[in-house]
């Protein structure tokens, strides 16, 4: 279950344990932070999910989990359309947050026309909700649903890989 915690944030309630250095290993740290690569990936509940989605960003939809390096990704399916929920690595520099959302934010102004996501601001009108779980603190966003096929689905080929480098 979750609720809305007195600085507004939404609290994630569950069984998950804090971030830890895997098995045997340690955090890599840089700059005084715990290394966004050897962190694990958050693990909320699709339930989790929906209610970050409804309650931080107003959408309530149907949540289907997606594939993702060192966030927690999922799509939500709301009203004909898409959005991507993205719940970042409690490791992860809220600069680099910073920066993709600007960068989606100056695409959007000075080339409307790419298909690229676009940001839904939150409720309280900021580009990023932020969410405690027992693994931290979380910045959540969410963004615009691309139609195609996750990397994660297609079989690597040496064309693919090179298309992907030239991008």
């Amino acid at each position: 279950s979750s609720a809305i915690a007195p600085m507004g944030e939404t609290v994630v309630r569950h069984s998950v344990p804090p971030v830890r250095p895997s098995a045997g290993g340690r955090f890599t740290w840089v700059n005084g932070r715990a290394d966004v690569f050897s962190a694990p990936a958050p693990v909320l509940k699709v339930d989790e999910l929906a209610t970050i989605a409804r309650e931080q960003f107003g959408v309530d939809g149907v949540v289907s989990p997606l594939d993702s390096e060192r966030d927690q990704n999922a799509r939500i399916d709301a009203r004909g359309q898409r959005f991507v929920l993205k719940v970042a690595n409690v490791a992860e520099d809220p600069a680099a947050l910073d920066l993709q959302i600007a960068v989606l934010h100056h695409l959007a102004g000075v080339a409307p026309e790419l298909d690229v996501p676009r940001i839904v601001t939150a409720v309280d009108g900021t580009p990023y909700a932020t969410v405690r779980s027992a693994q931290g603190r979380h910045h959540v966003r969410l963004v615009t649903h691309l139609t195609g096929r996750p990397m994660a689905s297609v079989a690597p080929t040496a064309e693919l890989e090179r298309d992907l480098g030239r991008f």
